[in-house]
């Protein structure tokens, strides 16, 4: 059986070639390792001064009653018609009236007003007891609620305010 091939025996083990793979990558991978740091180093800066302004609330009063009706008339804080930081207008741009069934609240929304021109607005009501209160609003800011003014409408008589 000379001159015939003999089949070679095979490693039970990684070759010799997949040996000498695997140690060349993880060789580079260990040497292309770097560490990362940091350093901080204190500076002293400047002071800076930041300024907050809350929107003041208005003060609510009652005008004149009609038949299950009644007008309520604000007046509005001094510091609507200053200018706001962002140079976009005043601190306010507008009023939320609010009325409740109950004193203190809850209040929902009973009208929006777009500007700082009104300041009076008629209700029309039903019988019963009614709680308003009024703030400014800027954009979807809301201010501090007013002082409560109590509404109370007879059926077919005219609303009273206190």
């Amino acid at each position: 059986m000379k001159g015939e091939a003999r089949p070679r025996p095979r490693a039970s083990g990684p070759s010799k070639r997949r040996l000498l793979v695997m140690t060349l990558v993880l060789t580079m991978g260990a040497v292309h390792t770097t560490s990362a740091s940091a350093s901080f180093t204190k500076t002293v800066a400047g002071t800076t001064t930041v300024g907050a302004h809350g929107l003041a609330a208005p003060t609510l009063s009652c005008g004149g009653g009609g038949v299950l009706s009644i007008t309520l008339n604000w007046t509005a804080p001094a510091d609507t018609t200053q200018a706001d930081v962002y140079g976009t207008g005043f601190l306010a741009d507008g009023y939320e009236l609010l009325r409740g069934s109950s004193s203190g609240g809850p209040y929902s929304v009973r009208h929006t007003f777009t500007g700082l021109g009104t300041t009076s607005y008629t209700d029309s009501i039903t019988s019963g007891d009614w709680y308003y209160v009024i703030r400014t609003t800027k954009y979807q800011w809301k201010g501090a609620i007013s002082n409560e003014r109590h509404v109370h409408g007879v059926l077919f008589l005219a609303a009273t305010c206190s």
